[in-house]
C-alpha cells in the first residue's frame, strides 16, 4: 500500500513544453519510503532526476498536463486510475487487489462516487465481512464506505472493466443493502440518538448503515456531533466521521476515555496570532475593539439569574480563548493568555415596565459591544433582560469566538444551568495556535505554495459609487428557495451532479458574478470553519476560539450549461489543498507567503442552522430572537464589497447578500441576487 512521504524541495515542474501535452513530474523529491512491498511501483513512480544532485528523485505524478503560453498549467487528466480522495492520493487498484484476495470475491472494482469510496464486488458478498478483511490490511482512508453487490461486472468489448457502465450505488446505506438496519447495541443506540439530534430527524429514521452526509450532514454538523458526543462521554473527531460515515463504521473508532481532570492554571503566556486574527488586525485598523458576534436568546419563564451566573462561571472557566488579551506593540499586535483575568461580565437590566422593549435592549447591546477593551477585557458580556419572558443577550469579540464556538457555549450553558456534569474540554485554543505556527515555520505547508501563487488577481467589481464601503452603510438582501425546492436541491440535485450544496451555491454565485462583470473568470474568497485535523494530539471539536479559514478560488464561467458549471466548480474545490487552511497560514505565518489583492466577494455556507441554540438541551433557553446590536463600528471600512452567506433555515435555503449602500444601489445587488437564485431554480428543474 502507499506509504511514501514526499518532501518538495523546489517548485520545478518537468518536463512539459508550452502547448505540448505531457506527463507532470515534480523535481526535487526526497524519497523517505516507497510503496511498501512493491519495489516495481516504487521504481516506476520515483525516478532519477536529471536536473538535480546525484540521488535526487523526481516524482511521477500520473497527471497529464501542458504549459500554456502565459505560464499556467492546464490539467488534461490522468495517465492512470489514481484519484484524490479526502486529501489522500489513492490507487483504487491497491484496494481491488486486497479485495480479490478474499476467497468469496472473484472481481472487484473501486471508484469514487459523490465523495464516497465505493467497491463493486462480484459475486455479491457480505459487506461487513469484506470491510473487516480490508481493515486488517489497509489504513482507514482506503476502506470503502459502500459495497455494491454485482452478479456481473460490465466489461468493454476488449474485456476491460467498463467503469462508465457501473450502476450508481445506493448512498443511503453503507454496505449497499436495502432497508434500514436498526441499532442493536447500547453504543449504536446512543450514536443514533446523537445523529438524530444533530440532523433534526426522528431517531427511528437512523439506521446503522445510513450515511451521515446522505442524511443531510455537513462539516459543521460533524463538528457539533463530535462535541455533543464528548458531552455524552464518547470520543471521536470530525475526521473520524468523514472516514467512517455510518454508525456501523463509526462504532469501531469511538472511544470512551477515562475521566480527565482540568489542567492546572498557569501564568500569563504569549500565544501566536492565528491567520484569521492576523487578517482581522490588517483589515480593521480604525476601531479593532469593536468587532463582535452576538445572539439574543429567549429564556424559559422562571429563568433564575443566579443560576445563570453560576452556569456562566462553570462554562467560561473551561475555555482559554476567553482569557486572551491583545496589545498593540512596536512589533505589531500580540496575544497573551492571562488565566487569572475575568472571563465574562454579567449585567442585569429590569425592562419589565419598558414600553419600547427592543429599542431599550438595542441601546444596551450597542453600549456593551462598543465597550470591549482588548488589552484588559473581559471580551465576553452577558446582558440579562428582566421581562414577562426574560431574554439574554450574549456578545463576544470576534477575536475569541466563531459560529461553531457559539454552539459549544450554548450547549454547555444549558447543561450547566441544569446542574449537569460537563465532559472534559477539548484542546485549548492556545495549543492549536502554537502548533499551527510551528508547523508552518517548519515548512509543513510549503508544498501548497505553488497552488496559491498560480491564482490570478481578482477583477474589480462594478460599483455605483467609487467610495470605500462602510460598515455603517451595510444592508442585506435575502433570497430563498421554497421548502420543496430546497429538498430537491439538497437531496436530488446533489446526487445527480455528484456535488455538495456549497459547490452548487458557489456555482450559482459565479454565474451571477460573471454576468454582472462581463468577465468569464471570477475570483471569490471562501470561508470555512478552519478546524482542520492537522495534528493527531489536538482535538478541536469542543474548543472555543476563532478558527475561520479564508482563501481565494478562481472560477471560469463559459456557456449556459448549468450542470457543466457545477462540475467545473466541484473540480476547482477538489484541487484546493488542505481545505484552504494553508492560504492564510502561509500568508501570515511564513516568510514569502502568498500576497496580492483580496477578492472583493466572500462566500460562506453555514449548512443547516435550525436548532443550533442549546434550546433542546435543558430548561434555560427557549429559542433565538431577532438580532439586536451593532457588530462593527459604523466608520470601519468593510473588507469586501459583497458578502454572500448561505444557510438552511426551517427547511428553506436562504442566501443573504450583504453590501454597503454607499457603494452599491440596492437594485444593483438585488439583480445579481435574483440571477443567482434563478440558476439554482434551473438546476432544481433540471435545466
Amino acid at each position: 500500500m502507499p506509504g511514501n512521504r514526499l518532501y518538495v524541495l523546489d517548485d520545478r515542474l518537468r518536463p512539459v513544453a508550452p502547448g505540448v501535452p505531457g506527463e507532470l513530474y515534480i523535481a526535487g523529491v526526497q524519497l523517505a519510503r516507497g510503496y511498501h512491498g512493491r519495489p516495481a511501483l516504487t521504481a516506476e513512480r520515483f525516478v532519477a532526476s536529471p536536473f538535480g544532485a546525484p540521488g535526487e528523485r523526481m516524482y511521477r505524478t500520473g497527471d497529464r498536463v501542458r504549459w500554456t503560453a502565459d505560464g499556467r498549467l492546464d490539467h488534461l487528466g490522468r495517465t492512470d486510475d489514481q484519484v484524490k480522495f479526502r486529501g489522500f492520493r489513492i490507487e483504487p487498484g491497491e484496494i481491488e487487489t486486497v479485495l480479490e484476495q478474499h476467497p468469496e470475491v472473484r472481481r472487484a472494482v473501486v471508484v469514487v462516487h459523490e465523495d464516497r469510496l465505493v467497491a463493486h464486488v462480484q459475486p455479491p458478498s457480505d459487506g461487513q465481512l469484506l470491510r473487516a478483511h480490508l481493515s486488517d490490511r489497509l489504513p482507514a482512508h482506503l476502506i470503502p464506505s459502500v459495497f455494491m453487490p454485482m452478479t456481473e461486472v460490465p466489461l468493454t468489448p476488449n474485456g476491460k472493466v467498463d467503469r462508465r457502465a457501473l450502476p450508481a450505488p445506493d448512498l443511503t446505506t453503507a454496505f449497499g443493502t436495502a432497508g434500514r438496519v436498526a441499532p442493536s447495541t447500547a453504543l449504536e443506540k446512543e450514536l443514533a440518538a446523537l445523529w438524530a439530534g444533530a440532523l433534526r430527524v426522528e431517531v427511528d429514521r437512523i439506521g446503522v448503515r445510513d450515511n451521515f452526509f446522505a442524511l443531510g450532514g455537513d462539516s459543521i454538523l460533524s463538528l457539533q456531533l463530535a462535541s455533543r458526543a464528548r458531552q455524552a462521554g464518547l470520543r471521536f473527531t470530525s475526521r473520524d466521521l468523514f472516514l467512517n460515515q455510518t454508525i456501523a463504521e463509526l462504532v469501531q473508532v469511538v472511544s470512551v476515555p477515562a475521566q480527565e481532570t482540568a489542567p492546572a492554571q498557569d501564568g500569563p503566556v504569549e500565544v501566536p496570532l492565528t491567520p484569521i486574527q492576523h487578517e482581522f488586525f490588517a483589515t480593521h485598523p480604525l476601531r479593532p475593539e469593536h468587532f463582535t458576534q452576538s445572539t439574543l436568546l429567549r429564556l424559559r419563564p422562571g429563568a433564575d439569574v443566579e443560576r445563570l451566573r453560576s452556569a456562566l462561571d462553570v462554562v467560561t472557566c473551561r475555555h482559554d480563548a476567553l482569557a486572551l488579551r491583545f496589545d498593540r506593540t512596536a512589533r505589531g499586535w500580540t496575544q497573551t493568555y492571562r488565566p487569572d483575568s475575568a472571563r465574562y461580565r454579567l449585567e442585569v437590566h429590569d425592562l419589565s415596565a419598558e414600553p419600547e422593549l427592543r429599542a431599550a435592549m438595542h441601546e444596551h447591546a450597542v453600549r456593551a459591544e462598543q465597550s470591549f477593551d482588548l488589552a484588559h477585557g473581559p471580551l465576553f458580556t452577558a446582558l440579562y433582560f428582566e421581562h414577562e419572558q426574560p431574554l439574554l443577550f450574549l456578545t463576544a469579540h470576534h477575536l475569541v469566538i466563531d459560529a461553531v464556538s457559539w454552539q459549544v457555549l450554548l450547549d454547555e450553558l444549558a447543561l450547566a444551568y441544569d446542574g449537569q456534569e460537563l465532559a472534559p474540554p477539548s484542546s485549548p485554543y492556545r495549543d492549536w495556535a502554537t502548533r499551527l505556527h510551528d508547523h508552518v515555520r517548519e515548512g509543513g505547508l510549503d508544498g501548497e505554495r505553488g497552488h496559491w501563487a498560480a491564482l490570478p488577481a481578482p477583477v474589480p467589481l462594478p460599483v455605483d459609487d467609487a467610495v470605500p464601503p462602510l460598515a455603517g452603510a451595510a444592508e442585506v438582501i435575502s433570497t430563498e428557495l421554497t421548502a420543496a425546492e430546497t429538498e430537491q436541491l439538497t437531496r436530488k440535485v446533489t446526487g445527480r451532479l455528484r456535488s455538495s450544496v456549497d459547490a452548487i451555491l458557489l456555482s450559482a454565485l459565479a454565474s451571477a458574478l460573471a454576468r454582472w462583470t462581463g468577465e468569464e473568470q471570477v475570483v471569490v474568497d471562501l470561508e470555512r470553519h478552519g478546524r482542520e485535523d492537522l495534528f493527531d494530539e489536538v482535538d478541536l471539536s469542543a474548543t472555543v476560539g476563532w478558527f475561520t479559514s479564508k482563501f481565494p478560488v478562481a472560477l471560469t464561467v463559459v456557456g449556459d450549461d448549468r450542470a457543466a458549471l457545477v462540475r467545473h466548480v466541484r473540480g476547482q474545490l477538489r484541487r484546493v489543498p488542505g481545505n484552504g487552511i494553508g492560504y492564510g497560514a502561509l500568508r501570515y505565518l511564513a516568510p514569502g507567503g502568498p500576497a496580492g489583492d483580496r477578492a472583493q466577494v466572500v462566500f460562506n455556507y453555514h449548512g443547516q442552522v435550525d436548532g443550533r441554540t442549546g434550546a433542546d438541551a435543558g430548561s434555560l433557553i427557549d429559542g433565538v430572537a431577532e438580532p439586536i446590536g451593532l457588530d462593527t463600528a459604523p466608520d470601519e471600512q468593510l473588507p469586501h464589497l459583497l458578502e454572500v452567506v448561505g444557510a438552511i433555515h426551517s427547511g428553506r435555503l436562504r442566501l443573504q447578500w450583504y453590501f454597503a449602500a454607499n457603494t452599491h444601489r440596492r437594485e444593483t445587488v438585488q439583480a445579481v441576487a435574483d440571477d443567482a437564485l434563478q440558476v439554482l431554480r434551473d438546476l432544481v428543474e433540471g435545466r
